[in-house]
């Protein structure tokens, strides 16, 4: 025990032996010390319910840290089930170029036909127009980094119904019709991932293995 709290304990112990000298005539110390009694109790049941809760807690988040990534991935496949993707980033495919303007202002560059809007900024869409509806939306923020792999997205959703290396093998581009997905990888990672109209594959491909923002 350390000094000063030493000093502390000793004047409180002397305080109250004095306090209960002096008005041991007038107060009735009986139902003091009850009440404090129940005081330590309660704060004792405090304090052993809040260390159980929290060994509780640390122990479970000691296991869910311990998991591996094989782990992660064979607990979050048992709930996923692959199906076609309309929606990303609260934008939907053939939403209108007007609403978009509406909804997220100006682009922070336009270019190419057919019409790119690219919003500058990790976890921005780059959109591709066609007619002036939307055909694909694309974004270099990923957010299942225990499937960022080329294997591991295989994992996911199957083997996809097209593959393009290209960039002089330095990037590999998967296509899956069946779910409007698409993805983008390099050093086997995920760099692009994003969401197509299948009828429009021609133009997105073109767009992608232009290098030009990707």
């Amino acid at each position: 025990m350390k000094l000063g709290l030493s000093i502390f304990l000793s004047t409180v112990l002397i305080c109250s032996i004095c306090l209960y000298y002096l008005s041991r005539d007038r107060w009735n110390w009986q139902k003091i010390f009850i009440w404090f009694g129940l005081l330590i109790a309660v704060v004792m049941i405090f304090l052993i319910g809040n260390g159980i809760y929290k060994t509780y807690i640390e122990k479970k988040t000691s296991v869910i840290k311990s998991k591996s990534n094989e782990e992660v991935r064979i607990e979050l496949l048992k709930y996923f089930k692959p199906q076609k993707q309309t929606k990303l980033y609260d934008i939907e495919l053939g939403e209108s170029q007007a609403n978009i303007k509406f909804n997220k202002g100006l682009p922070s560059s336009v270019y190419g036909k057919p019409e790119v809007w690219n919003y500058t900024g990790e976890g921005q869409p780059i959109l591709l127009f066609v007619n002036k509806k939307i055909v694909a939306i694309i974004s270099n923020w990923y957010f299942e980094p225990s499937f960022n792999k080329t294997e591991e997205i295989i994992m996911k959703w199957g083997e996809p119904q097209m593959k393009i290396i290209y960039d002089n093998g330095l990037r590999k581009l998967f296509l899956y019709s069946n779910y409007n997905m698409l993805y983008t990888f390099m050093k086997n990672k995920v760099i692009y991932e994003g969401i197509y109209l299948p009828e429009y594959e021609k133009e997105v491909k073109e767009l992608i293995l232009s290098n030009k923002i990707f």
